[in-house]
């Protein structure tokens, strides 16, 4: 989501928040594909957490 952008000939100013995961859910990755185990289909890890990023960039 971009805050605001300004720019002109020369210059240009970009303010943003980016979200990710902003309602924190899991989100599994790599699942245990081994028949054997007794985890067989379930998930061995997750997506991090939620994180905000905000930033600005500026052009000339």
């Amino acid at each position: 989501m971009t805050l605001v952008q300004r720019s002109n000939e020369r210059f240009g100013l970009v303010l943003y928040a980016h979200g990710y995961d902003i309602l924190n859910r899991v989100s599994y990755l790599n699942f245990s594909g081994n028949v054997q185990s007794p985890f067989f289909g379930q998930p061995t890890s997750a997506a991090p957490a939620r994180r905000l990023e905000v930033g600005v960039q500026f052009a000339f």
